[in-house]
């Protein structure tokens, strides 16, 4: 038997802003979306990297969320090429709040999204 995380919630304030940003800046793949269902009452979009299973579910951000500052996300993406994967999304127009830098378990980036929401990208440094 295997336990593994298979959706993270992403919040974002419009669907289609973020499906734009998440495909073409970041380079994930539209998996799922419920909106082109006939009939579909409530709108379920999957945004996945290529060869994982983990995929992100857009959630639409309620006015109180989006009115006050968001402390950091409740994820983290990881990469084993810190600089190189900086400077591709550089190339793609990302916006980053830090550069990447060390920090005690590696190297990490902070990247704003289409909503100015921050994610963070790490390289780790040793092996578990």
């Amino acid at each position: 038997m295997s336990l593994f995380i298979r959706v993270v919630s992403l919040f974002c304030k419009d669907y289609e802003k973020a499906i734009e940003f998440w495909t073409n800046k970041i380079g994930m793949k539209l998996k799922f979306d419920s909106g082109n269902l006939p009939n579909s009452t409530f709108r379920w979009i999957e945004l996945e990297f290529p060869n994982h299973e983990t995929v992100f579910a857009l959630k639409i951000v309620d006015q109180q969320i989006q009115d006050n500052e968001v402390v950091g996300p409740g994820h983290a993406l990881a990469t084993d090429n810190l600089e190189a994967l900086y400077t591709q999304l550089s190339q793609n127009g990302v916006e980053f709040k830090e550069l990447p830098n060390e920090v005690s378990y590696g190297k990490q980036a902070i990247f704003y999204d289409q909503d100015r929401f921050t994610h963070v990208i790490v390289q780790r440094i040793f092996k578990q």
